[in-house]
């Protein structure tokens, strides 16, 4: 794969509010205890991963969005592959992987056998 098409973007474009966090900038995240006797809040807020918590995302990474959310669905319920599992036989980084299922990078990878759908 090639490492420049997988930074993530600085793109400037017309900005549009983050479709996860819907403009907050941050996002609860709940934690589950294992350990008897842990104590601590069982939520709290993090900036969205998203947008980093910045509350709003370009209107190219919605539209890379849309086409990673393709891509997961067709790994997870039409190939049965985990992330790391796909990563290791697409011969990349479950990062670079991740990063491209969250329209974080842009690329014109997809996929193999994509092209058959």
């Amino acid at each position: 794969m090639d490492n420049e098409k997988t930074q993530p973007t600085t793109e400037v474009d017309c900005y549009v509010v983050c479709p996860e966090c819907d403009g907050g900038k941050t996002v609860t995240a709940d934690f589950v205890r294992y350990a008897p006797g842990h104590s601590g809040p069982p939520v709290c807020e993090l900036p969205c991963h998203v947008c980093d918590g910045r509350g709003e995302v370009s209107s190219e990474q919605v539209l890379r969005m849309g086409r990673g959310d393709k891509f997961r669905h067709y790994r997870e319920m039409i190939l049965g592959y985990g992330l790391r599992e796909a990563a290791d036989r697409w011969g990349m980084k479950a990062s670079e992987l991740s990063y491209i299922e969250q329209g974080k990078v842009v690329t014109d990878w997809t996929p193999p056998g994509w092209e058959r759908r």
